[in-house]
């Protein structure tokens, strides 16, 4: 029999959406939605799994959820089982299932799609025509993210507020005119896992017969590999008793260190870079500080918004365009790596930047 991966990754991001049986108007009223959110905060304190964002819709649920050590099923199953143990009578169905089947859970690649994501499920109320703006709606996160509610204590906002500014205040400004920006915004089949089952198929050929992909990851290519990759070596690191404190990773260039290395590498004077950023050469050194920024170093878009005064989409279609032509920028890329100051460091555990704002939150 061929292994199936479940994909539980520890720290990563989750979309997870749950449907009500035939699509029924089931979680309408506010006793209902209120209660869901009651059974979600109760589940949320016997695991280690961190909810990002939520939306609560008549007929479907959105959660983004940061998994821990512990499976998704140690969140959800208690979720689900006692909402519709408490619904199920109450709609005389003696019992019978609330929701349509398992709930699907979407592994999503932190840089570039968690903060479309939050954005995305923030705005689905407005795509639904039920308000004219996210802030209208109380059954979201959004009015929990703007201070406007006071946010339960297991919402952790902090995390993704504070890619936007260290100042509690013009996080959320911030947060707010980003999530407004995508008010037009039509459904988006990717964020849902649709149309991903191409990706599975090809990663699962490279794997060979005894792996299969259980789940829809959304994110590149290479990030799908990794995954799979880690679990399938899971089992040797384990063995070997490798410690995570002993493991050795690159540090992170600061961004003016990136941007200088890059403008050598292209042949560009750093005020080319600023000033004419519509001309070829900086706008291929945008696309490869982009590049490397999100998707070698892992460092949120959020940051090189700030540092070069652009906007949000700008970034994502620098970023968008590069991936298209990775492989003629690949060289580049190389380069670029190989004369950068090499520093390691030792991993260690402390707080993160999220964590610190989430007291500061606390706090006020």
């Amino acid at each position: 029999m061929p292994r199936y991966a479940r994909i539980n990754v520890p720290l990563g991001i989750y979309h997870i959406i749950s449907r009500t049986i035939r699509r029924e108007y089931l979680i309408k009223g506010p006793e209902e939605r209120l209660y869901y959110l009651r059974q979600l905060g109760q589940a949320t304190r016997h695991t280690d799994a961190q909810v990002l964002g939520w939306c609560l819709m008549s007929s479907h649920v959105h959660l983004i959820v940061r998994a821990g050590r512990d499976p998704l099923e140690r969140l959800m199953k208690p979720v689900h089982v006692g909402f519709a143990g408490w619904l199920s009578p109450r709609l005389g169905k003696g019992g019978g299932p609330i929701f349509a089947s398992r709930y699907k859970s979407i592994l999503v690649e932190e840089e570039p799609y968690l903060l479309q994501l939050v954005r995305y499920i923030h705005n689905n109320p407005v795509r639904a025509g039920v308000v004219t703006n996210p802030e209208d709606s109380v059954w979201s996160s959004h009015r929990e993210y703007l201070g406007l509610e006071r946010p339960p204590e297991w919402l952790k906002a902090g995390y993704v507020l504070s890619l936007f500014s260290e100042d509690a205040d013009e996080a959320r400004k911030l947060f707010h005119q980003f999530v407004l920006e995508g008010k037009g915004e039509r459904r988006r089949p990717d964020l849902c896992g649709e149309g991903l089952k191409n990706m599975g198929r090809e990663i699962q050929s490279e794997f060979g017969d005894g792996w299969r992909v259980s789940g829809p990851i959304l994110g590149s290519k290479a990030f799908a590999t990794k995954v799979l990759s880690d679990m399938a070596s899971m089992d040797e690191t384990v063995a070997r008793k490798v410690s995570a404190s002993d493991m050795v990773v690159e540090e992170t260039p600061s961004l003016e260190e990136l941007i200088g290395v890059t403008c050598a590498v292209v042949g560009l004077e750093p005020w080319e870079f600023e000033q004419q950023p519509k001309r070829r050469g900086p706008a291929l050194a945008r696309r490869i500080v982009t590049y490397l920024w999100v998707q070698r170093y892992r460092q949120p878009q959020m940051r090189l918004v700030r540092h070069l005064c652009v906007s949000s989409g700008a970034v994502s279609r620098w970023l968008s365009k590069a991936f298209r032509e990775r492989v003629e920028i690949e060289a580049t890329c190389d380069e670029v790596v190989l004369n950068l100051p090499k520093k390691k460091r030792k991993k260690k555990e402390k707080a993160s930047r999220g964590t610190r704002f989430n007291l500061q939150l606390e706090q006020e």
